[in-house]
């Protein structure tokens, strides 16, 4: 397993208050493609923000190639490394 995107402890919580995602471990692995479903309101924007670096946890860290994301150049992240796709229905 070749680990390119993880999610390590990560959390996110609007204005401080309401929590959206707790404790969150994920890793995703080069080469494979994912799905992220859930009921509205479950946090699957958020977490797509998160994973592209559009948004910041407030707590843990999404790494990719081992480094935190907010450390990186996220222009070229974004641009470069990683991509969101929604299904036409």
């Amino acid at each position: 397993m070749i680990s390119i995107l993880a999610l390590e402890k990560v959390g996110y919580t609007y204005d401080g208050v309401s929590p959206v995602l707790k404790d969150i471990d994920y890793t995703f692995e080069k080469g494979k493609l994912y799905a992220i479903v859930g009921p509205s309101g479950a946090g699957k924007t958020t977490l797509l923000s998160l994973l592209s670096g559009l948004t910041t946890a407030s707590e843990g860290e999404v790494l990719f190639n081992g480094k935190n994301i907010q450390k990186i150049n996220r222009y070229d992240y974004r641009s470069q490394d990683v991509g969101c796709g929604f299904p036409t229905v």
